[in-house]
């Protein structure tokens, strides 16, 4: 089953190369620094800059500083490289194991904000029952689960309803990282705003096809969306 999660998670990425790119933990303390691939530079242009910063989350301002230094076209390890002493202060921060991937997206110029699309090396969490009690102040949504929800690859989506993210501001979810945490497992998903001339839509995007199937969500399904902090849902399945 594992192998079938890293598919999705990969296949949901690759839609989107111009703005991402993954690497995978071989162990401990590797890779022993950033390699930006080619391809993703030529795409996006980072880095712009020298003097570069991580981010775990795009709403927080917690930085790792990382000296990039850019190599000629001849090179087969990508178009920059960062320094080491920083990439391994960021790696310490991240709680990762040997075969996790971690997902890279453009900020601007000087800036990737980083994720761990798919935990490898940890088993699943199972959930154990327990009386659960409500908290019926507690900001929260339904949904019943539709095959566009529920589709295995990039373009599963789940919409927010309109009544929820105008109680907790639609900003919330432009862009945001968010943490699910499901009956199973739990796991990171991208926040999404689309604006039109008539309607605002606020969304669940990357992240969202492969938490569905760690949690072993189906059509029909009713969940139930519970706010615990600004970056962080209960998910439960009624």
């Amino acid at each position: 089953m594992s192998g079938n999660f890293e598919k999705l998670i990969l296949e949901d990425l690759d839609e989107a190369a111009a703005r991402y790119f993954t690497i995978r933990i071989a162990a401990k303390n590797s890779p022993t620094r950033l390699e930006v691939p080619a391809d993703f530079t030529e795409a996006t242009g980072w880095p712009g800059v020298s003097q570069c910063f991580l981010l775990t989350s795009s709403r927080s301002r917690t930085e790792w500083p990382l000296q990039m230094t850019q190599l000629s076209s001849s090179t087969c390890v990508g178009t920059a490289i960062s320094d080491s002493a920083g990439w391994l202060k960021f790696m310490e921060h991240m709680p990762v194991s040997v075969g996790d991937i971690l997902c890279f997206e453009i900020v601007d110029e000087r800036t990737l904000v980083a994720s761990i699309a798919y935990h490898r090396g940890r088993p699943p969490q199972i959930a154990v029952e327990e009386p659960q009690v409500v908290n019926v102040n507690a900001p929260h949504f339904r949904k019943k689960l539709r095959a566009s929800h529920t589709r295995p690859h990039k373009s599963a989506r789940l919409d927010i309803p309109t009544s929820f993210w105008r109680s907790v501001g639609a900003e919330k979810f432009d862009g945001s990282l968010l943490t699910l945490s499901g009956p199973v497992r739990e796991h990171v998903v991208k926040s999404g705003m689309c604006v039109t001339a008539k309607q605002t839509f606020c969304f669940f995007g990357m992240g969202w096809s492969d938490f569905i199937a760690m949690n072993d969500l189906k059509i029909g399904d009713t969940v139930l969306f519970t706010k615990v902090t600004e970056c962080r849902y209960e998910v439960k399945k009624e």
